[in-house]
């Protein structure tokens, strides 16, 4: 772990990691709610199969899931 000496990069490095934990707070919240719709709650397995065994590419899965919850492409 590199130690910093400075205290202004103490309170930089801390509030970078405050931002990483909020994004990563949000995208968990997010997933579990996308995950939590009807049709994409039943079909997440059958994409994580499908992607697993080479049938359907990760981005396919992806978009299809995105589709099937109403998210369009970004």
């Amino acid at each position: 772990m590199k130690r910093l000496r400075n205290p202004v990069d103490f309170v930089a490095r801390r509030a970078e990691q405050a931002v990483a934990w909020m994004r990563e707070i949000f995208e968990q919240r997010l997933l579990a709610a996308f995950k939590g719709g009807k049709e994409v709650g039943r079909r997440w397995a059958e994409m994580e199969k499908k992607v697993r065994s080479g049938e359907m590419t990760p981005t396919a899965a992806a978009e299809k899931l995105g589709r099937l919850a109403g998210i369009g492409e970004g």
